[in-house]
């Protein structure tokens, strides 16, 4: 059984299955949303914030905003310093000497604190997108059909039916979900001499218009990998899905790439032999083919 799309990038806002990178940007250090603690700086990361707090933020996190303080200060006392010595005032330099530098370290000492965790606080999050695979060009790609075999062993979270393969489609809070989940299978083809690679597939499993349900006890730990929502907070949520199934003894047409192969057949001999399997970012795709009854 899989969950594919477990793993997301903070820079393009995109959750896709497990790989060396993000496929958008090749970012190569993934977050993996089944860590509780990486969610939770993957949400702080989509936060959207000022532009002061993007600044400021990045350098508190990594210690440096003392430096950055005691930087502002000293700039600020010497431009004082110099207003001192233009107007020759003995309250300019007062304030140069002594202000500046004590007003400082107080605004620093009660008011920075508070000034980072109004900065975290973010506006508004921005939306976490699933990553879809290309499609292979027309005049590459070829179909087969065949039955769906392998045993029922997953229940529908929706609608409680068993099934080999099911589908979830909608959002949770503001996260996009569409993803799928199945057990092992095996696709028996119309066509005897063609061979399947069913590894990295993905279900093209049409849904309806998603409605409107609550995430329970049964939801709640699927989706819980799947979107940014701490795992103690998903568990009541509100959420818009739709699902759809995939049974054994189903007709799909699989779609992929078309590759012709030579294979021994008796003594010297050789036949033909069509083959499906995945080419570099475009995966098989698995349809079902609507019954006629």
């Amino acid at each position: 059984m899989r969950v594919a799309q477990t793993f997301a990038c903070s820079r393009c806002s995109l959750r896709f299955p497990r790989g060396p990178a993000c496929p958008e940007c090749g970012d190569e250090a993934p977050i993996d949303l089944r860590n509780p603690d990486a969610k939770a700086s993957l949400e702080r990361k989509l936060g959207k914030r000022s532009l002061l707090g993007r600044w400021i933020l990045p350098l508190a996190e990594r210690g440096y905003d003392t430096v950055v303080f005691i930087t502002l200060i000293v700039v600020l006392t010497l431009a004082a310093m110099l207003g001192a010595m233009l107007s020759g005032s003995m309250l300019a330099y007062f304030g140069a000497y002594l202000v500046v530098p004590v007003a400082g370290t107080v605004a620093w000492v009660l008011l920075w604190p508070k000034l980072l965790e109004r900065l975290d606080e973010p506006k508004a999050r921005r939306v976490l997108r699933v990553y879809r695979p290309p499609r292979l060009p027309e005049k590459v790609r070829t179909t087969l059909t065949g039955v769906v075999q392998g045993d029922a062993t997953l229940v529908a979270p929706l609608s409680g039916r068993r099934c080999i393969a099911y589908r979830l489609v909608g959002r949770v809070g503001d996260d996009e979900v569409d993803d799928t989940v199945a057990a092992t299978l095996d696709v028996a083809l119309d066509n005897p001499d063609a061979e399947l690679d069913l590894t990295g597939a993905i279900f093209e499993l049409p849904t309806p218009a998603p409605d409107r349900t609550e995430v329970g006890p049964v939801l709640a730990p699927i989706l819980a990998p799947l979107v940014v929502v701490s795992d103690d907070d998903i568990r009541g949520r509100e959420a818009h899905l739709a699902e759809a199934v995939l049974a054994p003894g189903d007709r799909v047409e699989v779609e992929g790439r078309r590759d012709v192969r030579a294979v021994p057949d008796g003594y010297r001999g050789h036949k033909q032999t069509l083959r499906l399997a995945v080419h570099g970012p475009a995966p098989l795709r698995i349809r079902p083919i609507p019954r006629n009854d």
